[in-house]
C-alpha cells in the first residue's frame, strides 16, 4: 500500500461535517464556558444550507421566588460544518411562564 505523506486525519477531518449531537455538546461547553449558570435546555438545533449550525441553549438566570417564573436567558452559538464555534452571544431574556416566546 502506497502512502500519500498525509495524516489520515487530517483528510477525514476536512471531508466530515460534524452531526446533531456534536453541535449542541460544542454550544453547551460554549455557553458553559462564558457563564457559570445552569443549562436548562437546548431550545433549539438547526444545521442551515451552508452547513453551519444554529443552536440556542437556555438557561437559569435567577430562581423564581415563588411559583415555577424562574427568569431564563437564551444564548445563540453558531458553529461551522467542522465545529468551530464562530459566535456565542445572549440573544434574550425571558420568564419560564411567557408563552410569547
Amino acid at each position: 500500500m502506497e502512502h500519500s505523506g498525509e495524516e489520515p486525519f487530517a483528510v477525514a477531518h476536512t471531508e466530515r461535517r460534524i452531526a446533531l449531537k456534536d453541535a449542541i455538546a460544542l454550544a453547551r461547553r460554549s455557553v458553559s464556558g462564558i457563564t457559570e449558570l445552569k443549562i436548562d435546555a437546548v431550545s433549539h438545533c438547526e444545521r442551515k444550507e451552508n452547513g453551519m449550525w444554529n443552536v440556542v441553549i437556555d438557561v437559569l438566570e435567577s430562581h423564581a421566588r415563588l411559583g415555577d417564573n424562574d427568569l431564563l436567558a437564551a444564548f445563540e452559538v453558531h458553529i461551522d460544518e467542522c465545529g468551530e464555534v464562530l459566535y456565542c452571544s445572549r440573544t434574550h431574556r425571558y420568564h419560564r411562564e411567557d408563552r410569547s416566546v
